[in-house]
């Protein structure tokens, strides 16, 4: 942390001014941590430290502030606790600066020889627990990634913790929240029937179906009835990939396993839009293995549609760097590029006369203390909020994916709309035209957040 000239970077212990260095010019730390990692077959230490993309959060524990390093991908096993004071030297782990370079700097900014050991426990640690671009956190990838790649089907996650794992108590689960809905939309007078028709496109919540089942269920009901010949032959679905550090599109061609039955995957159009956009859709599949957004949807489709469809299961990162630059995803080509890959897909579908629908899985906004808001959630920031949300929903209404786009970025994405990208690729590759919007809800949490999220159908 620097002082207050911001010319030094101050750990605890420095004084005086000065480093040690060996023969070759080196610190002798880095020596001896060479020599240590040699005799003990452990890799070395990274030579230049590049932090991975991980959450970092401040914290209040005991009367402390520490900075909590989580790796939202889970494969760093645990998280990490530092002090403040580490966050300077953290900036600095981006690949372009050598450590012994850096412990030499830290050296002769504290005055400390014992500051340079420091920041190299502090890089041990980091790449011990796997949160370092390293071989030791490569080989770990490796092992995680094999290892998914080798099951026949993506478990169900969730099952047995946000909906029961038995198919007959899963039935009663969702049934619950199917009379709860039909209750409320027959008081707001909303129409949840099915016309009989599948819907071109369906936009679903996939916030904890504890919260968000009865307007989940009001969603996917637009299926009930829906004759054999009418259904879709494909569904591509588009989730939120949260756990998503690196690339905005991440496809798997695993089946999803729900304790309804599988939901098996359009495995030639996913062959095929992995040919057409190459490694960069397949280099973050590993984000599938943990994420809810498209298992939640598998559970609706199994509950509503009696034939087992074949899905192109699709994730989305975000558009904060969009926003952050100004730019539109059709100006980015590692945006546009894959999006028409998945217009091209569906299209060549249509010509080999399949019937094709699209599925958002996404919510709306996130508000308060969770997301770092320092804000007290009351009846007129909840109202605002719902103002901002009802803009982006008649955007998304229209049908037009830039009006959806521009209407959110306009504020700057301000309210974390977890559902930007997923919404807006599924209506540039659907081209739905006009929808409805079936409802929308917050889900107030203790401690002073929202989630809020909406059901919409187009088609």
């Amino acid at each position: 942390m620097s002082d207050d000239s911001g010319s030094r970077i101050i750990l605890p212990g420095g004084v005086k001014p000065g480093t040690l260095l060996g023969p070759d010019g080196r610190p002798i730390m880095a020596a001896r941590a060479e020599e240590d990692a040699a005799a003990s077959g452990e890799p070395p230490l990274p030579t230049h430290p590049r932090l991975r993309a991980v959450e970092i959060q401040e914290v209040q524990e005991g009367g402390r502030t520490l900075v909590i390093l989580a790796d939202p991908s889970g494969i760093a096993p645990r998280a990490v606790a530092l002090s403040p004071e580490a966050i300077p030297i953290l900036s600095l782990f981006d690949g372009s600066v050598a450590l012994d370079d850096l412990v030499a700097l830290v050296d002769r900014e504290t005055g400390d020889p014992r500051a340079g050991d420091q920041v190299r426990k502090l890089v041990e640690t980091l790449d011990r627990q796997l949160l370092l671009e390293s071989p030791r956190y490569f080989e770990a990838l490796a092992v995680v990634r094999d290892a998914y790649r080798a099951l026949p089907e993506r478990p169900a996650i969730l099952a047995g913790l946000s909906y029961p794992v038995d198919p007959v108590e899963l039935g009663g689960f969702l049934g619950e929240h199917e009379a709860i809905d039909a209750e409320r939309a027959a008081k707001d007078g909303v129409a949840i029937a099915s016309t009989g028709a599948a819907p071109r496109a369906l936009a679903a919540p996939h916030i904890d179906l504890k919260r968000g089942g009865p307007l989940f269920a009001r969603a996917w009901r637009q299926f009930d009835g829906v004759p054999d010949a009418a259904l879709p032959d494909v569904l591509f679905v588009f989730g939120v990939g949260h756990m998503m550090l690196e690339q905005p599109f991440a496809i798997t061609a695993k089946p999803f396993a729900t304790p309804l039955g599988t939901v098996p995957v359009a495995t030639d159009s996913v062959e095929r839009l992995v040919a057409a956009c190459g490694e960069s859709i397949v280099a973050e599949e590993l984000a599938h293995k943990d994420e809810h957004s498209i298992e939640f949807e598998c559970v609706g489709l199994r509950r509503h549609v009696a034939r087992a469809i074949p899905i192109v299961p699709i994730l989305c990162s975000g558009f904060s760097s969009l926003v952050r630059y100004e730019q539109k995803p059709a100006e980015v080509p590692a945006f546009e590029e894959p999006i028409l890959a998945f217009v091209a897909e569906a299209e060549r579908l249509v010509t080999e006369g399949k019937r094709v629908g699209f599925v958002a899985g996404v919510d709306l906004s996130h508000v308060g203390a969770r997301f770092g808001d320092p804000i007290e959630l009351d009846a007129g920031v909840l109202a605002e909020l719902e103002k901002t949300d009802r803009a982006a929903i008649d955007a998304a209404l229209t049908g037009d994916a830039e009006a959806w786009f521009d209407t959110i970025a306009r504020h700057g994405d301000s309210t974390r709309i977890c559902g930007y990208a997923a919404t807006y690729t599924m209506l540039r590759v659907a081209r739905p035209g006009a929808g409805r919007l079936l409802g929308y809800e917050q889900s107030v949490e203790p401690g002073g957040s929202v989630v809020t999220y909406a059901s919409m159908v187009w088609g």
